[in-house]
């Protein structure tokens, strides 16, 4: 049995970076600031980086490294970028049993600008391959290996599913979670993508309901928030005990160079950002997810998970690329002790 099985995204990255970006005012709540560049200019970047990334990807590799027994269910095209994102899954001790492979498209793709003063980003993303992603019979498994509900029993032999940002015919895989949720009592963990969020409360209601929990940036839990009901407040305690009146157990808000807050029924905890210098925050909300969800396996309490995805967050955004220094087990318990916790 699997400790956590992540679902969503794999993809290569590229990771450039400008310092001839300009930084604009957004006029929206779930736009307050845009990076710009002039019409028609020739933009140089300062550094370029090759990486990989995606959500099931990243956080599988996160979870793995905190010593968690993890599979990636995840599609990749049969191209180098997926072989390199299979290799790197098997050399990271992540298991590849439930990684698909498209036979018409190639592997996901980022474009990832990273502006230089600020190191905040805007990512360019090709889905690719991930359209391709299938719960019920996946493509690589014969029909005598699946199970009587449909789907590979893999994908069932588990204590957490992880899922992420979600393509293509993403509205029945997350039907079919809900349904192997509810029928093999896992705990579910849930960090919705965009398409996911504008569909709002409606369309996220059934699943919402059977996330332990829920892991957004304020501009999303703003967004998801404004979908079902009016806003009174944009603060993350107030975003928190909405959502939570929706179904989650435990819910996560974070804040980029502000911190995080976590909360239950019981009480909400913030705790600020730990890295000392921001290079790049690519990555940086699934190895805050990876970090928080080892510590929650690890400890049961939200308030120690907290410090953990501070604390691998706060290591990754540090250097360039999502998966280049997430935290082992040893290295985590050691930045933990510097990390402070406040109850709201």
């Amino acid at each position: 049995m699997f400790d956590v099985i992540t679902i969503g995204g794999a993809t290569r990255d590229i990771i450039f970076v400008t310092n001839l970006a300009r930084l604009i005012k957004g006029k929206r709540l779930t736009e307050q600031m845009l990076l710009g560049f002039e019409y028609g200019a020739k933009i140089k970047g300062n550094v370029v980086y090759f990486a990989l990334g995606g959500g099931a990807n990243n956080v599988s590799v996160g979870l793995s490294r905190l010593g968690l027994k993890t599979a990636a269910c995840a599609c990749v095209g049969k191209d180098t970028d997926g072989l390199n994102i299979w290799g790197n899954l098997e050399a990271e001790k992540v298991d590849t049993i439930l990684v698909q492979q498209s036979e018409n498209l190639r592997t996901g793709f980022s474009f990832i600008v990273t502006h230089k003063k600020s190191r905040e980003h805007v990512i360019f993303a090709f889905t690719g391959a991930n359209q391709e992603l299938k719960l019920v019979h996946p493509p690589k498994f014969s029909e005598g290996k699946l199970g009587r509900a449909g789907y590979n029993p893999q994908i069932a032999d588990t204590k957490w599913m992880y899922v992420t940002s979600l393509a293509g015919r993403w509205q029945k895989n997350l039907a079919e979670i809900v349904k192997i949720v509810k029928e093999n009592n896992i705990n579910l963990g849930f960090n919705p993508g965009v398409k996911q969020l504008k569909t709002g409360w409606k369309g996220l209601k059934k699943i919402l309901e059977v996330t332990k929990i829920l892991a957004l940036n304020q501009d999303e839990a703003i967004e998801l928030v404004l979908s079902h009901e009016n806003l009174s407040s944009q603060e993350p305690k107030n975003l928190i005990k909405t959502l939570l009146g929706w179904g989650p157990k435990i819910v996560i808000v974070t804040q980029g160079k502000d911190g995080a807050y976590v909360g239950d029924k019981e009480s909400i905890y913030h705790s600020p950002a730990s890295s000392p210098e921001r290079v790049d925050t690519t990555g940086a909300g699934d190895s805050f997810g990876s970090g928080f969800l080892g510590g929650y396996i690890a400890t049961g309490d939200i308030k120690e998970a907290l410090k953990w995805g501070i604390a691998n967050s706060g290591n990754v955004v540090g250097f360039y690329g999502a998966q280049e220094k997430l935290l082992t087990k040893k290295e985590t318990k050691k930045k933990i002790k510097e990390i402070e916790i406040k109850s709201i």
